[in-house]
């Protein structure tokens, strides 16, 4: 049995997964309207790694014998400007999923869950590698400013 706080907060970080993947997935898509096939396709495989990384933990929860508890999702974003404007935000977004798994492993250390601890070392490490490659492009972008060029070469790399 699962104490009730962390399994709360485990439901709830399915929830963040959930929201981070639909938030990727309308990214891919306004990138795929504007015809940058290289961002399209690095939002939509981010997109299926944070549908992958909600699959696990409620995987985790069933097999501990508990029920997952799905939330209603936030709807995403209208439009978007810039491709630096959706890079800054999914750099914001990987900071709040770190800041939320933190948590998470603070309560589990604190209520003494040496297996949820455990479980949430993947992810903690993880998401070192996901702030790094948004942090990456952001920053790319942010010296490319307004060259469309530079946009083109970069959605080639990425492409690739």
């Amino acid at each position: 049995m699962i104490n009730p706080k962390i399994l709360d907060a485990l439901n709830t970080q399915v929830n963040q997964e959930l929201n981070s993947y639909y938030l990727y997935l309308d990214m891919a898509n306004w990138f795929a309207y504007k015809n940058l096939d290289g961002f399209a396709k690095l939002t939509k495989k981010q997109s299926d790694e944070e549908k992958s990384h909600a699959d696990k933990i409620m995987k985790y929860i069933t097999d501990l014998d508990e029920q997952v508890v799905l939330k209603p999702l936030q709807e995403p974003r209208k439009s978007w400007n810039t491709a630096l404007e959706i890079f800054t935000c999914a750099y914001e977004s990987e900071e709040k999923t770190t800041h939320y798994l933190t948590q998470i492993a603070k309560l589990a250390i604190s209520e003494n869950d040496l297996r949820t601890v455990s479980f949430l070392d993947w992810f903690l490490i993880e998401q070192i590698e996901e702030e790094k490659s948004t942090n990456e492009v952001m920053t790319q972008l942010k010296m490319i400013g307004d060259d469309q060029t530079g946009l083109l070469l970069l959605n080639e790399k990425l492409n690739k």
